[in-house]
């Protein structure tokens, strides 16, 4: 019955400890900001090797233990503080500031020197245009230069050609894969590698903007109010027939050739266009999307995203509406994951694009009915792609995409209004998927906390705060485990007792079984008990007057503290016991001097464990035959041992572990 409860006991505590720990969840954890005002324009900028806090007078790094106290060197106080930007590409860390005055400053940024300005004094006047990194390097953009930067300082004399491209008015870079175009006052330019060029247009062309570019694994494109151009290898635009002149290219996009549409599709503001192998461009056949937003390939499925709703290109290649996506709704914004693509429509719903061609019922969470609040506005949603998967911020919560195909509300995730999830740096995603998601509102920064080993000591008290019912069963479960664990080690296994008893206070687990005998009663059957006791439970733990006494010693004195010190008495009876005489003919036992007598009235009255061992053909004897002092042996039941067999033994054996409390557990013999 015990084992059964023990076994419940087990099971109960188990399974509270199992869901206490499988309930222990993601959870957003406000982080100490130092003792400034961190204004409406905080911002944390995460990067490869730690966090940055801008506030509205200062930038800290986040020291080892988690706050940010550590000002950044290298900008005065109040000093142009607020950053705009965060860069971390592959040849460092670039921070750009700026302040309500015109003036702003491009920093490298490293933990061990803080900032050091890149532009210099005249440079910061109005003139930084936008960094951007290719594979062949990191180049800053003004108005009238282009800065390399190479390990975090700018290259003189770097670019080649450099005078061909006339450099007043810079505008309209557009990057793509491995180059750059951009506009000047009267030339259009390309810089790749670290190489300089004037593109050509045709006939006099003139490019009055520059509304997009796109590089494939063949060719590269650009598109403005003048049309749509393919570079050659002379740096020489093409002029690409089947487009109108007043077509504003929105998109630029490379698919697979399995579409049997060529390798590009250009997206304008009317309608969708493939470039086709004949060098023109063709309209895709099938409904008419109007103006294009975006287009998203998945898994060779093409999706594209415009104002008349969610339009997918079909196995003949041919654009069809997908029906009951965005009616009576125009697009919020969209977000490419790794879950899909998610479409948030100002009609209240979000969809999830997949590379199944279809949109499944369950990755169609109404604002409704699927975590998200009724009163939420979705024109005040945004979707990021994290490390931690898909997170969609509202205006007063955050959430995330479940495994179950629904948003759910991250635990502490309610953060009252004004939810921002900050921004992955710009080439961040480049250098490391690796990045600490953070979130801003209206009452601070929170951080993203993965589980309790993502938790420092001071944020721990905040953890237990929002998961204080788990926290509570794994306690619970957990005292209740020990206490079953310490029960049935103190009733089972009381050797445990024995062991800690033997660490701290040795003599006390010395002498833990006393023999009392008379000599000329059972004085063999006494000595072959103590040796087999011996053998199972160790020399030290037996006490018998002719082994454990030294000479000299004070007989009666010893032997009172041998049996104060035991846990149990073994009072061998033998046919010679209870009526042995001393010299004058009086029964010994009578005789309150009597070793024996003293042996066993000072167990009892001790209330000790003890054992009567019946020897040969003797009897239980009864009360009124002893004195009135031993009467309370009576009470005790005895083990008759006729003989010394090893069945008599071992039941004599298992009688002694189970009485006595100190006892480790017997050797087989």
């Amino acid at each position: 019955m015990k084992a059964i409860t023990i076994l419940a006991f087990l099971i109960v505590g188990g399974g509270g400890l199992v869901w206490g720990f499988a309930a222990l969840d993601v959870c957003l954890l406000p982080i100490q900001l130092p003792n400034t005002d961190p204004g409406h324009s905080s911002r944390v900028f995460p990067y490869r090797e730690g966090i940055l806090l801008s506030t509205a007078d200062r930038i800290y790094q986040q020291s080892q233990s988690g706050n940010f106290d550590k000002p950044v060197r290298g900008l005065d106080r109040g000093k142009y503080a607020d950053v705009v930007e965060l860069f971390d590409t592959q040849e460092g860390v670039f921070i750009l500031t700026a302040s309500e005055s015109p003036r702003s400053n491009l920093y490298h940024f490293t933990a061990s020197t803080g900032l050091e300005p890149v532009l210099s004094e005249e440079e910061r006047k109005t003139k930084y245009r936008q960094l951007e990194e290719i594979s062949d390097g990191v180049f800053v953009f003004l108005t009238d230069d282009i800065v390399k930067l190479e390990e975090g300082r700018r290259t003189v004399g770097s670019l080649e050609n450099a005078g061909q491209c006339t450099m007043s008015g810079l505008k309209d870079a557009k990057k793509t894969k491995s180059l750059i175009l951009f506009r000047t006052t009267d030339s259009l330019c390309k810089l790749q590698g670290s190489r300089l060029d004037v593109i050509k247009l045709p006939n006099d062309d003139r490019l009055d903007g520059l509304d997009g570019a796109a590089e494939t694994s063949d060719d590269v494109f650009l598109g403005g109010p003048g049309g749509v151009y393919r570079l050659d290898g002379h740096n020489r635009a093409q002029k690409i027939a089947g487009i109108s002149d007043d077509s504003v290219i929105t998109d630029f996009h490379e698919i697979s050739p399995d579409h049997g549409l060529g390798r590009v599709l250009f997206a304008t503001t009317t309608d969708l266009f493939a470039y086709s192998q004949a060098g023109v461009l063709i309209g895709v056949p099938g409904a008419k999307p109007g103006i294009i937003h975006s287009m998203h390939e998945i898994g060779g499925v093409l999706y594209a995203l415009a104002s008349k709703g969610v339009f997918r290109l079909d196995e003949a290649g041919k654009l069809e509406r997908l029906k009951g996506i965005g009616t009576g709704g125009a697009i919020h914004t969209s977000s490419k994951t790794t879950k899909g693509v998610f479409v948030v429509y100002n009609d209240g719903r979000i969809y999830r694009l997949t590379d199944s061609g279809e949109i499944p019922v369950d990755a169609l969470p109404q604002s409704h009915g699927a975590g998200v609040e009724k009163d939420e506005k979705p024109r005040e949603w945004d979707i990021e792609d994290t490390r931690v998967g898909p997170l969609l911020a509202t205006d007063r919560a955050l959430y995330r995409f479940s495994e179950m195909n629904s948003w759910v509300l991250v635990p502490s995730g309610d953060l009252g209004g004004d939810v921002e999830i900050i921004p992955v740096p710009k080439i961040i995603k480049k250098v490391t998927v690796d990045v600490p998601v953070f979130v801003r509102a209206r009452n601070g920064v929170f951080k993203w906390i993965d589980g309790p080993s993502d938790i420092s000591i001071r944020e721990a008290w905040n953890y237990i705060a929002i998961f204080y019912k788990e926290v509570v069963t794994i306690v619970a479960s957990l005292v209740l485990i020990i206490w079953v664990f310490v029960y049935y080690s103190l009733y089972r296994y009381r050797w445990v007792r024995y062991y800690i008893l033997g660490l701290l206070w040795p003599s006390r687990v010395h002498n833990q079984i006393f023999i009392s005998y008379r000599r000329n009663d059972a004085r063999e059957q006494a000595f072959a008990i103590y040796n087999e006791l011996c053998h199972r439970f160790g020399r030290d733990l037996i006490f018998i007057d002719s082994e454990k006494l030294e000479y000299a010693a004070e007989f009666p004195a010893a032997l009172r503290k041998a049996v104060e010190q035991c846990s149990g008495l073994l009072a061998i009876i033998g046919p010679n016991w209870l009526n042995a005489k001393n010299e004058d003919g009086s029964r010994r036992l009578d005789d309150p001097h009597d070793f024996v007598r003293q042996e066993i009235e000072l167990a009892l009255d001790h209330d000790k464990v003890v054992f009567p061992i019946l020897r040969g053909e003797v009897t239980m004897p009864k009360a009124r035959s002893l004195p009135e002092s031993l009467g309370k042996l009576a009470d005790w039941k005895a083990l008759e041992l006729p003989v010394l067999s090893e069945k008599n033994l071992d039941e004599l054996v298992q009688s002694l572990f189970a009485k006595i409390r100190n006892l480790p557990p017997p050797k087989r013999s």
